[in-house]
Order: structure tokens, then C-alpha cells, then sequence
């Protein structure tokens, strides 16, 4: 997990997969430079993925590519987040009342089903 704290008191947090790609301008295709884009009372979560689980995490039903069976494990990805994540950013930063979520490919799938899992938590989600 990664944070990107605003200067300012935090009246939103965007909890955004991929997050080893958010900040750092060595990630692929030099990162998405998060920090430099975001409203300035953002607070900013990053979840990195596991590499190799990607295509399990982020997706909410399993699919078979040639290979056998992959993916669907997108429930208990969204189970990690309320379960793990949100109560250790709650008890490290605090967490604002407006709650959203954002990825990009696979992350914007999972987005979209961590929000709709969820809507009375979370107040948006972006699907890149």
C-alpha cells in the first residue's frame, strides 16, 4: 500500500489499484504521476497488485483463456479492502466521507465491482 497525503485536510480518498504504478516515474510507461494531478484535498491510496494474481484480483468472475480456469477472485479482493485496507488508512490518516475508487483495465473493471459491491461506502468509482 502506498498514500499520497495533501497538504491540506483530506475531504475525499481515492482508493486506486495498481498503486506501484501511481507515483514512482520508473513504473511502466513512467506511472501514472497521480500525486501531480490530484485535487488538492485528495487523499490517495495505492494498492499494488501481486504480479502474477493480477487477472484473479481484479476480476469478479472466472474466465478460461486457453489454459484452464483464471480470475473471479473479485469479491474477496473487495473483502481485502473493507477488511484490511480502509481500517488501517481509518487508524493511520483518518478517512473522509467521500469514499471513491479508480483503476485502469483490470483495475477499472474491479473498481466499478468494489463500488457496486459496496454503494453505501463508496461515493464514486472511475473505470479507465
Amino acid at each position: 500500500m502506498r498514500a499520497w497525503v495533501p497538504a491540506e485536510e483530506a475531504t475525499h480518498v481515492l482508493y486506486v489499484h495498481d498503486g506501484q504504478n501511481l507515483f514512482d516515474p520508473e513504473a511502466p510507461f513512467t506511472g501514472w504521476h497521480l500525486d501531480e494531478v490530484a485535487p488538492p484535498a485528495m487523499l490517495l491510496i495505492g494498492i499494488d497488485n501481486s504480479g502474477l494474481g493480477r487477472m484473479d484480483e481484479y476480476t469478479h468472475v472466472p474466465d478460461d483463456l486457453g489454459d484452464g480456469p483464471i480470475g473471479g477472485e473479485g469479491d474477496a479482493y473487495a473483502a481485502f479492502i473493507g477488511d484490511v485496507v480502509r481500517p488501517l488508512v481509518q487508524d493511520r490518516y483518518g478517512e473522509p466521507a467521500v469514499i471513491g475508487t479508480m483503476g485502469s483495465s483490470l483495475g477499472g473493471l474491479i473498481s466499478l465491482h468494489v463500488a457496486l459491491l459496496d454503494p453505501d461506502t463508496y461515493s464514486f468509482a472511475a473505470s479507465l
